[in-house]
């Protein structure tokens, strides 16, 4: 297998496939979180405690900057993406400690399948005004699941040219080598 690394077809006969499985399990994946309603999330009630940006690390050299809401008798810190950052002001405007919020979020079932943190905002209402809809998290999650998709349809077309033109090159040296009998 390491040999391999120096062979000119690595990419296409390994990394190829590879990228092929994750982009399309990612595909999958954001499909399904593009099909859950609200009233398939886990739904939790509280007074704020408080509202704020943090940082969190992904890599070494990428860094996170979500909107973490902390409700009143709640361990859990409710995270909204950084995806939302352009949304971060107004919601931080609209809630004030001591507002009570319902925050809607995954079930651990549900961040399995879909990909992420189990306690991603998918939803957040103030009485019956809603601060955070669902369907701006469904259009990130759209977004996401169209770059899945392009990147695996290119990694197994890669792969399955890959593949065509070996098979081929299988085939000639089978015709080359009746031809020389």
């Amino acid at each position: 297998f390491w040999d391999s690394f120096g062979d000119k077809d690595f990419g296409l006969k390994i990394v190829a496939p590879v990228a092929g499985l994750f982009f399309t399990l990612g595909t999958i994946a954001q499909y399904y979180s593009l099909s859950l309603d609200k009233d398939e999330l886990v739904k939790t009630t509280g007074t704020v405690e408080w509202i704020g940006e943090i940082t969190e690390h992904g890599t070494s050299w990428n860094k996170y900057y979500p909107l973490i809401i902390s409700l009143k008798d709640q361990q859990e810190q409710f995270r909204l993406k950084d995806n939302f950052k352009y949304r971060f002001e107004d919601l931080k405007k609209k809630i004030q400690f001591g507002d009570n919020l319902t925050v809607y979020t995954r079930t651990k079932v549900q961040t399995i399948l879909g990909w992420g943190q189990q306690l991603d905002v998918f939803h957040i209402e103030r009485g019956s005004e809603v601060l955070f809809d669902i369907n701006w998290m469904k259009s990130n999650k759209q977004d996401q699941m169209e770059f899945f998709g392009l990147f695996s349809v290119i990694s197994w077309l890669l792969f399955g040219g890959y593949f065509y033109k070996r098979r081929n090159e299988a085939k000639a040296a089978v015709i080359k080598t009746e031809r020389q009998q």
